[in-house]
């Protein structure tokens, strides 16, 4: 049984990424283009948590599974705590696997909501 498994090992593969950021400003996730943003001078307490991931899986080549997930980060970042304009401490982490015949990867945004009434 074991020296059956041991092969199917070097068919499958995983890998995670972790991005931790202090502060993201949801209106840079707007447009196409990246800006620099200057931190807002003043952050009031941290209201609550919130997470929100996307997953897409691919059987052989039939789609491209992590370019779909990397194009979903915008809408995520937008949906991530509603009403609030930054997210504080926030972690992105992208998880992908693969097996013969399948591959699926993940995309999750944990972060702390500033305060709905909080502007820059």
């Amino acid at each position: 049984m074991i020296k059956a498994l041991i092969p199917l090992l070097f068919f499958i593969s995983c890998s995670e990424k972790y991005q931790k950021s202090p502060y993201i400003e949801k209106r840079a996730f707007q447009s196409s283009e990246k800006k620099e943003v200057a931190p807002p001078l003043v952050m009031k307490r941290v209201r609550s948590q919130d997470k929100e991931s996307f997953c897409h899986g691919q059987i052989f080549f039939s789609s491209n599974a992590e370019k779909i997930t990397e194009a979903s980060l915008k809408g995520l970042v937008r949906q991530t705590c509603p009403g609030s304009p930054y997210l504080l401490n926030a972690t992105i982490t992208r998880t992908w696997w693969t097996m013969l015949v399948y591959s699926r990867s993940c995309i999750e945004i944990v972060a702390d909501c500033s305060p709905k009434n909080d502007s820059p």
